[in-house]
């Protein structure tokens, strides 16, 4: 009876051994198609991310390209929205003191004292940031031109402007240029993968 007893005490230790490495296996399989299951879904991840740096930097090319040929006037009140009204005063004031004759093809009020310019090329834009320190002679205020920045474009100036009065409050010689700063001689360039200096 003993050995009876012993014998079926085997048998189901080594049922119950062969029970356990079936499950270890059929366990160790599931981790292992989980584990495929996450690399891919990981592949897909990198390449969404991949895909969609893609399509902001196509997105920024395409707003620097749509804002080439603009330029913000800042600092002067718009008494009207009438873009046609705006084209003949800034067009006025281009002719009397940048002396230039320039023709906008477009002025849009963006807000109480900035207005949109939308010129016919790049040469046009250029000639007005050329002569735009003149403007230092309108009798009636402040009036200051600038570029059309893309919202990237608008960050880098920020943290040049930033930069430069730090350097500037620290007692050296600043010079802000495009994408750079020269202090005291020594030039730093904007970083575009880190998007700093």
């Amino acid at each position: 009876m003993n050995l009876k007893r012993d014998l079926s005490d085997g048998y189901s230790t080594n049922e119950k051994k062969r029970k356990a490495e079936e499950e270890a296996r059929t366990v160790f399989g599931e981790n292992e198609e989980l584990r495929e299951e996450n690399e891919v879904i990981r592949k897909e991840n990198r390449e969404i991310k991949e895909e969609l740096n893609e399509q902001r930097r196509l997105m920024n090319i395409y707003e620097k390209d749509r804002k080439k040929s603009n330029l913000v006037l800042t600092g002067m009140t718009m008494g009207t929205e009438d873009p046609r009204a705006l084209k003949e005063v800034i067009e006025n004031i281009i002719e009397e003191y940048l002396k230039l004759d320039i023709k906008i093809k477009n002025a849009k009020k963006i807000g109480n004292q900035t207005c949109l310019l939308e010129l016919n090329n790049v040469d046009q834009k250029n000639k007005i940031l050329q002569n735009k320190y003149k403007l230092k002679n309108y009798k009636l205020n402040r009036i200051y031109i600038n570029e059309d920045l893309t919202s990237e474009g608008m960050e880098k100036r920020k943290q040049l402007r930033d930069r430069a009065k730090e350097e500037t409050n620290k007692g050296k010689s600043v010079k802000i240029g495009y994408n750079k700063l020269t202090v005291d001689g020594r030039e730093l360039r904007w970083n575009n993968k880190k998007r700093n200096m």
